[in-house]
């Protein structure tokens, strides 16, 4: 490592807390989200069956597509923090090294 480097490194600091704060801010929104899906649409009384049916067709289809993006976001979530936690720990490492 080059002194350019040591000092590059040292003005780049991770902060878990920042990350632990967008995960939470993230999470709120999935929680939004899954209470937003799970409102189920009302058959229509006075309607014909075929649009009924296409309505509870729809209404499926926009509850599996929440569902799959609520699994995709979390797994983004735990990569964020995971790669927050391998930030945090390259950060100590470099400070026991010497290199601030």
């Amino acid at each position: 490592m080059t002194k350019g480097d040591i000092t590059l490194c040292s003005s780049v600091k991770s902060s878990i807390d920042v990350a632990e704060i967008v995960t939470s801010e993230m999470h709120n929104a999935l929680d939004a989200l899954q209470k937003a899906s799970q409102k189920k649409i009302e058959e229509a009384e006075e309607t014909t069956l075929e649009v009924n049916e296409q309505a509870i067709t729809a209404n499926h289809q926009v509850i599996k597509l929440s569902e799959d993006f609520v699994q995709t976001f979390e797994k983004g979530i735990e990569r964020i923090m995971s790669l927050a936690e391998k930030f945090e720990e390259q950060d100590k490492q470099m400070y026991k090294g010497g290199v601030r």
